[in-house]
This record gives C-alpha cells, sequence and structure tokens, in this order.
C-alpha cells in the first residue's frame, strides 16, 4: 500500500470528526466519523450552516439552524478561526433528542486549525463525540454545566413571575384609572391622560423586556418550539401593518406595504412570524426621522416567501451587519443612542427564523436606510389545507412599540 492510498484510509478511519472548509465556508472534505456523529449524507461541496443535517431533524419537521443546535456551533467556531486566525477549542452539549427511540444528549468536543494550503487558506475542524466517555474529568466537567443551565433555567422562571405579578397589578391600576377619569369630567384632562399614558407605556415596555429575556433563555436552551398552522400570509401581514399604521402616522412617518400576492396559504407560527415582522417594522421606526419612509414587501418566488422590511433612515455601518443579530448587541453606544432597546429583538428575529428554516439578511450603508430580507420557506402540502383568521396579538404589538417616543 502507498501512501496515496494510505492517506485517505486513516482519513476515513480514524475516530475524530474531521471536516475541511475553504474560505467559502464550503466542505472540501468530511470523513467517515464527521458523518457518523450528525446523522447526515456526505455534505460535501455544502455552505457552513448547510453542512449537516440539523439534531433537530428527529423532533421537528425541518432544520431551523437552531442556536440551541451543533450547526450554529459549527458556524461560530469556523468564522472565529478565519478571523481571529487561532485555534478554538470548544465542548458543546446538545438539548435532549430522540434518536433511535432513545433519549440522548449529544456532547462533542470541537478543535479547528487554520491552514494553508496552495495559497489559500483552510480551517480543519476536529469532532469528538463524548456522549458515552468514561472519562471522569469530562463527566464531573459536564454535570456541572448541565446543573448550571437547570439553575439559569429556574432562576429566570422566577425572576419573571417576580416581575410580571406586580407588573400586571400597576397594568390594572393604570386601566382603573383610566376608566374612572374617562367617567369623572373632573378627573378628564389632559395631564391625566398624559400622566396615565406614560405609566401604560412604561408597563408595556417592562412587559416587552421580561418576554425578550424568557424567549433569550428559551432559545438557548432549545426550549423554544414552532407550532406551525395554514394562514393566509398576506391577510396577516396586511393586519399587523393595519395595526401599527396609527403608530407609524403619529410619529410622522410614511409607510407602504405593497405584495404581488391576492391570497397566499403557508403553514407557519403565527406567533413567530408576528413577533419577526413587528420587531422589524419597529426597528424601521426607530432608525429613521420624521417624514422618513418604511416600506414593507411581499412577494413569492418559486418555494419561497421574501418579506422586505426597508426604509430610508441612519443606516447601518457595514462592520456592524453580523454584531446586530447578536443578543444585547446596540449599534450606537449606550450614551449616544437615538432610541431605547435591550438589544435582544434582532437576535431573537434571527432564532425565529432559523426555527422556521429560513434565513435573513440585511443590506444597508450609513444615511442610506436599510433593507432587512427575511426568506421563508413554503410547505408544499399547505396550500390543501383549511386556514385560520389572523387575530394580531394586540397586547403584546403594543408592547413593542412601548419603547419608541416622539
Amino acid at each position: 500500500m502507498n501512501n496515496k492510498d494510505l492517506l485517505p484510509s486513516i482519513f476515513n478511519n480514524i475516530p475524530v470528526g474531521l471536516i475541511i472548509i475553504n474560505e467559502d465556508l464550503k466542505v472540501t472534505d468530511v470523513n467517515d466519523e464527521a458523518i457518523r456523529i450528525f446523522y447526515s449524507e456526505n455534505p460535501i461541496g455544502k455552505r457552513d450552516g448547510e453542512v449537516f443535517n440539523c439534531m433537530y431533524n428527529s423532533i421537528q419537521e425541518s432544520c431551523g439552524h437552531n442556536l440551541a443546535c451543533n450547526l450554529y456551533e459549527i458556524r461560530k467556531i469556523v468564522l472565529d478561526t478565519f478571523k481571529y486566525r487561532v485555534p478554538i477549542c470548544d465542548l458543546h452539549i446538545s438539548p435532549d433528542l430522540i434518536f433511535n427511540s432513545k433519549l440522548v444528549k449529544p456532547i462533542l468536543k470541537f478543535n479547528t486549525r487554520l491552514i494553508t494550503f496552495k495559497d489559500k487558506e483552510y480551517v480543519i475542524l476536529l469532532i469528538e463525540d463524548l456522549t458515552n466517555t468514561k472519562d471522569n474529568t469530562y463527566k464531573i466537567y459536564l454535570n456541572k454545566i448541565r446543573n448550571y443551565d437547570k439553575i439559569q433555567s429556574e432562576l429566570f422562571s422566577n425572576i419573571s413571575h417576580e416581575l410580571k405579578t406586580p407588573l400586571n397589578l400597576l397594568f390594572s391600576s393604570v386601566q382603573l384609572l383610566e376608566m374612572y377619569s374617562n367617567e369623572n369630567k373632573s378627573l378628564n384632562s389632559g395631564t391625566n391622560h398624559k400622566t396615565l399614558d406614560i405609566m401604560k407605556k412604561n408597563c408595556y415596555r417592562l412587559s416587552k423586556t421580561i418576554d425578550n429575556l424568557l424567549d433569550t433563555l428559551k432559545i438557548s436552551l432549545g426550549e423554544l418550539t414552532i407550532q406551525k398552522e395554514s394562514v393566509n400570509i398576506v391577510e396577516v401581514i396586511e393586519k399587523i401593518c393595519a395595526f401599527m399604521l396609527p403608530t407609524i402616522k403619529k410619529l410622522n412617518r410614511r409607510f407602504i406595504f405593497t405584495t404581488n400576492l391576492e391570497e397566499k396559504i403557508i403553514s407557519i407560527d403565527m406567533d413567530a412570524l408576528e413577533k419577526i415582522l413587528v420587531n422589524l417594522i419597529s426597528n424601521g421606526i426607530k432608525f429613521t426621522r420624521p417624514n422618513d419612509t418604511i416600506i414593507v414587501k411581499l412577494y413569492c418566488r418559486k418555494d419561497n416567501i421574501f418579506i422586505f422590511v426597508k426604509d430610508n433612515g441612519r443606516g447601518i455601518p457595514e462592520d456592524k451587519h453580523d454584531v446586530i443579530f447578536e443578543k444585547f448587541s446596540q449599534v450606537n453606544p449606550i450614551l449616544n443612542r437615538y432610541h431605547e432597546g435591550s438589544g435582544l429583538g434582532l437576535s431573537i428575529v434571527k432564532s425565529l427564523v432559523d426555527l422556521l428554516g429560513g434565513n435573513i439578511y440585511v443590506k444597508s450603508k450609513v444615511n442610506n436606510g436599510s433593507t432587512f430580507i427575511v426568506k421563508l420557506p413554503i410547505d408544499s402540502n399547505s396550500e390543501h389545507f383549511n386556514y385560520s383568521d389572523y387575530v394580531p396579538s394586540m397586547d403584546k404589538i403594543s408592547a413593542s412599540l412601548a419603547d419608541i417616543y416622539e
């Protein structure tokens, strides 16, 4: 056996997963162990992030590139290796999932190396499956991580309950005062109305912050599930835009909704779609000035739905295009912001789009506005289903607009 025969044999039989990825983030080679770890067919040539079938395929109908799944870890580790030009080592525990009728929690150790071959750079990704390891050092460490996840989940749930209970009481009191004010002329003054409006807006704002924190926690723990139902997406988007229109006009923004569809039935999680669209439109309001224009465009191409949310506002620097989808990220420093916000909105939007099996892109230049493009797959069977009527979640949409001021 010569060296040319020996090297491929070693490559495919070594008990460590090996993936070689080029600068275009395409897989140029992958060994049998890596394919086994991810329960996938050979993925050579696919872009990173689509390298393997999502670990959630066994419990969900489509790959979501979920932030809690291994695809996200692969994508981030590979990109960071190219970006920072240093080896990276990371231990990753996937959420519980059913595989071969058994509940398993894959435990994967990732290592990367940056190499140069014929003037081109590649990342070698090494993956060790430690799920059934007998190494006590790893087991102790993994048990600590699992306990930490459990404590974190319980802590956020308790905090949410402790914040939501007094918030609901405050909100009920504001509504009661509003009712008395409307019925009693002596209390029905401009000052009272303005004060109650400020109180209500801040109740909504706190409610939005709590909901965003809980959604972020669920996403990080892999507990945010998608409940799909058949809807007329044209009607859903029209109703969301119609509900937001009075606020948009009050803030002196122009608004346009356009579509090439009269009706399109798709299978989707309506709550997720609502959060995506409301977040993107409210971002458009925040980053525009009076008399600027916000455009929402919906159209269908082949097996995908495209939603554009475009504005001609301040725009986003090119070096911030990736950062804006990270948790707690803000384009402007905290003491130089044009608006309020926790920095979780676009992170949640990106995660929800991923869970729906879609993609989100941003095109923006400073002082030239921004365009967010959401691409969602169409379920080929959805047109045969009876679809549900959509009713906007008025309180949730109002809460999303609460941190926007005139």
